[in-house]
């Protein structure tokens, strides 16, 4: 073909390969975009095509061909290739797909009935929907999947997290490629897996960690008040003559002691009633023990993760385990009076 003929005469494409493999495009005036996105020329599902993978167009009468920044690249003649002027029969390797050159001189019937050609070819040509994540329904099928996410989201929290990662990207995708996505559909999804995964992160993660918290801090109120109430005992006994009180509201009737010491805290942590410790004012031990027990707490299940506090009967304050604390009010129990009824 002479040169003349050829900067007059149009260009198109042979596909080669399993996807398009046989049809013809024509490189008209605004070029020809191959990609996976809807908005190119020619479509492909193939993953290894980029959304915008290369553009053929003309320049002065010749074909070039253009990498559009993908991932896999282009290779013209076999090469690796940024840009490059093509001839007649040369070869782009676009991911599967091999795009052959032809040309054909101007003022032939060939050349108007290919023009029509690649007309009706690209007009007829089907949607890509062969799979799930074909670009025309990705956006729709993320949204979906991310409902599915955001129900699951009270089961676990990350899965609140996936269904807005999903629908995130949903939108972005609906936006970049301008395809109708239902927008309370997406609002929807994406409130979900918040709300879900707030809801189910509070209570997974943040609510057994602040409980874990109070009830620490009422182990350790539960032994300031024994120490407190240990002192009060002490003075008490400086001024009886080594006696010891019946009971421990007769500390907080001589002013000794404020009543919001008779109670455990640890009993606030699982929203019952204020629980009185259990005083023994009397040794239970024949002969008695120094080292016995004077007061504990009546109720095993306030610090069962951390044991309990006891006030000996030296007084000195000691901690003991839940298991040892629960024998020790089942032996008190047994001997007959009401360990609760002891406290006052």
């Amino acid at each position: 073909m002479k040169s003349g003929e050829q900067r007059e005469g149009r260009f198109y494409f042979d596909v080669q390969g399993r996807e398009k493999d046989g049809l013809r495009f024509q490189v008209g005036r605004n070029g020809l975009l191959i990609g996976r996105s809807v908005i190119c020329d020619v479509v492909f599902e193939n993953r290894k095509v980029s959304r915008r993978h290369a553009y053929f167009y003309l320049n002065e009468g010749a074909c070039y061909v253009e990498d559009m920044g993908s991932k896999n690249g282009i290779l013209l003649n076999g090469r690796p290739c940024k840009k490059g002027r093509m001839a007649p029969g040369d070869t782009v390797d676009i991911g599967p797909a091999r795009f052959v050159l032809r040309a054909v001189a101007p003022g032939k019937l060939l050349s108007r009935l290919l023009a029509r050609y690649g007309e009706l070819e690209r007009a007829a040509q089907p949607e890509p929907s062969g799979t799930l994540f074909s670009a025309s329904v990705l956006p729709v099928s993320l949204a979906l999947f991310g409902l599915a996410f955001a129900v699951l989201t009270y089961a676990h929290w990350v899965f609140g997290i996936c269904a807005i990662v999903l629908v995130t990207y949903a939108f972005w995708e609906a936006r970049r490629s301008g395809l109708p996505v239902p927008r309370a559909l997406l609002a929807g999804v994406f409130v979900m897996g918040l709300t879900g995964a707030a809801l189910n992160g509070w209570f997974e993660t943040a609510a057994p960690f602040l409980r874990r918290q109070a009830e620490h801090k009422a182990w350790v109120d539960c032994g300031r008040n024994m120490l407190i109430i240990s002192q009060a005992l002490r003075r008490y006994s400086e001024m009886h003559e080594g006696q010891l009180p019946p009971g421990l509201r007769t500390l907080v009737q001589e002013g000794l002691l404020h009543s919001q010491f008779l109670h455990c805290p640890g009993s606030l942590c699982n929203g019952a009633a204020p629980c009185p410790y259990l005083y023994l004012p009397k040794p239970q031990e024949s002969p008695p023990d120094p080292y016995g027990v004077l007061l504990c707490d009546a109720d095993v299940s306030n610090h069962q993760a951390r044991g309990g506090w006891v006030l000996r009967r030296n007084l000195e304050l000691d901690n003991v385990s839940s298991s040892q604390l629960e024998r020790l009010l089942e032996r008190l129990s047994g001997s007959g009076r009401p360990p609760k009824d002891r406290g006052h």
